[in-house]
């Protein structure tokens, strides 16, 4: 049984994405790849920076595919500072959180926090929430 059979909506955190995440966005881009804006109806959100495979886990998919399993309804995760996506990959939603702080790597005007709202019902919404950055990034 499922988790959404016993009628618990589940959510993943976590901070390291599995190699999903790259899937997902890979079918946006040619050259694997220049930085590029999430096109309208397939998601939202910037991809900065592919992350190679040092950066990621799950290459089997065996852990993306018990998520499916279980009907777990989104993956959140961070890690890569410079994306800040949500697509649907699989019947699952793939989100990048917006980066934070100024410290390390990042883009100045992507820079804040990821709002999430769950409704009783399990449903969820979020959206990317920018503040202005005084540093130009790295």
């Amino acid at each position: 049984a499922t988790a959404s059979a016993y009628g618990v909506p589940s959510y993943v955190f976590m901070h390291v994405p599995p190699k999903c995440f790259n899937d997902a966005v890979a079918e946006f881009s040619s050259d694997h790849f220049s930085p590029f804006e999430i096109p309208e109806g397939r998601g939202f959100g910037y991809a900065g920076e592919y992350f190679p495979e040092r950066c990621t886990f799950d290459f089997d998919g065996s852990l993306f595919a018990l998520l499916k399993e279980i009907g777990v309804k989104a993956v959140f995760a961070g890690h890569v500072h410079k994306n800040s996506y949500s697509v649907p990959w699989q019947g699952v939603r793939l989100c990048y959180g917006l980066k934070t702080g100024e410290y390390d790597s990042h883009l100045k005007d992507r820079l804040g926090g990821t709002e999430i709202l769950i409704s009783a019902d399990g449903s969820f919404t979020h959206r990317h929430v920018t503040v202005s950055s005084g540093h130009d990034g790295k």
